[in-house]
Formats: C-alpha cells, structure tokens, sequence
C-alpha cells in the first residue's frame, strides 16, 4: 500500500481515537473552563490520538525493508529557521488580537473573553508544550509527508484545513486555517516539523500570556495592524528565501 493511502487510513483511525477519546473527557469532566479538562486533553487527546500515533507510524515508514529513510519533516532545522518561527508566533497572535479589537470597537460589541489558565508550569506544559508537538507530529510529520506528492498546493490546503477543522469554532476557523497554511508552508519548503513546533510551542505561549483584547483608540489599532503586517512580512520572506537556500534534496518513496 502507498504511503498517501496509509496516511488516509492513518488519519481515520485517529479521528475515531479523537472521538472516543473526547466522549471520555467529557464524562469525566463536563467543565472545559477547567485546569483538569486542559490536562485531560493533553494526556488523553494529543498524546493518545496524536504523538504516540504518529511515532508509531514513522517507526514503522523508517524501518523498511529496503533500508529507504522517507522524509518525515524530521530533518535537523537550521537555528535561524527555529529563531524566526518562534518571533513570528507572537507577532501574528498579537495581529489577530488586534484585528479583533478593531472589529469589537467598530461595531461597538463587546469582546469575547474565553477561559484561559493562570500561568504556570502545568499550564504551560498541558496547554503549550504537549499540544503543539503532538499535533505537529501528526499533521506537518506524517499527513504532510505522506501527501506530499499531490503538490505544494493541494497538501498545504488539505492539512492546514483538516487542522483548523479539528479544533476550532465557526469564528476563529479562518485564523486557525490560515496559521495551518504557514505551518505546512513551512514544513513542505524546509522538511522540517521542528520550526513548526517551535511555532506552535509560542503561539500557545503568547494566547496563555498575552492579552486578548485592546481597549485603544481606532488610530491606534490600526496603525498597530499595519505595523505587525509590515514586520510578519518581512520575517516570512526572510525564512522562505533562507529555506530556498537551506531546503535539500529529499528522496521520495511512494
């Protein structure tokens, strides 16, 4: 069987384990506003349905018959590539922070304040660190990987989508989707799922520290949008002309 279709295969095993593994959650703990129910997901769903999953399927792509290596995005990354990724993860939180300022100070609708953990070691651990690599094992490691014969377009498209779909709400797909473009842009050019964890890792760090709502003036908001567009710009150019430089030649198995 080709690698596409194990990955096919692969993704609805997992989401049959995301299922079953969220019903569970909820029975234990119906209250998702909770310390316990992030730690719950943590342990339960993204170690469960994700990593462990994933460092199965890679096991057993890496140890082949024909002694072939395939590219899981598990190359060593360049120190610059990991530098960019983690400046940029803030920058783009803050983007969307402040375009939703605007839009809750246009219409004069007040902002939406969803429960986020205190600060703290377990937090950071349950909300930052455990999601953000398991979930990248398993969408820009192995789905990305698999599928990356259909095309810089077709695979980015389909992975960001399946990983904004997966947890998310009608209000912030958008924003969820189009971070997933970047990850996978990233991962496809560099064959490399550490930036992306990297990302991942901070973007999480700065929703549990950063805040989530400005009280300013338009003026204000919207010269802080362009500014940020201005220097997330600049930092995306900059790592995808280092990744044209850096990026190898990766041998393809199918």
């Amino acid at each position: 069987m080709s690698k596409p279709k194990k990955a096919v295969i692969f993704y609805l095993f997992s989401l049959l384990l995301f299922v079953l593994s969220t019903l569970l959650i909820n029975s234990i703990d119906t209250n998702p506003n909770s310390l316990f129910y992030y730690a719950l997901n943590a342990f339960f769903v993204s170690l469960t349905v994700f990593a462990l999953p994933s460092c199965f399927f890679m096991l057993q792509g890496i140890f082949t018959k024909n002694g072939h290596t395939p590219d899981f995005s598990l190359l060593t990354p360049s120190p610059l590539s990991l530098i960019i990724s983690s400046l940029l993860a803030p920058l783009i939180f803050l983007l969307g922070t402040v375009l939703s300022s605007l839009f809750f100070s246009l219409f004069n609708l007040p902002p939406m304040e969803g429960f986020r953990p205190t600060p703290s070691f377990w937090a950071i651990l349950t909300t930052c660190i455990i999601p953000s690599i398991a979930e990248e094992l398993f969408f820009r490691g192995v789905l990305l990987s698999c599928w990356r014969c259909l095309g810089y377009v077709r695979v980015v498209t389909i992975t960001a989508f399946l990983f904004a779909i997966m947890h998310t709400t009608l209000f912030s797909f958008l924003s969820i989707f189009m971070i997933g473009i970047l990850l996978s842009s990233i991962a496809f050019y560099s064959h490399s799922v550490f930036p992306c964890i990297a990302f991942h890792i901070f973007y999480n760090l700065a929703w549990l520290l950063l805040p989530t709502h400005f009280s300013c003036s338009v003026f204000i908001l919207v010269f802080g949008i362009f500014a940020l567009v201005f220097v997330i710009a600049f930092l995306i150019v900059h790592l995808f002309r280092h990744f044209s430089k850096k990026t190898p030649s990766v041998q393809e198995n199918y």
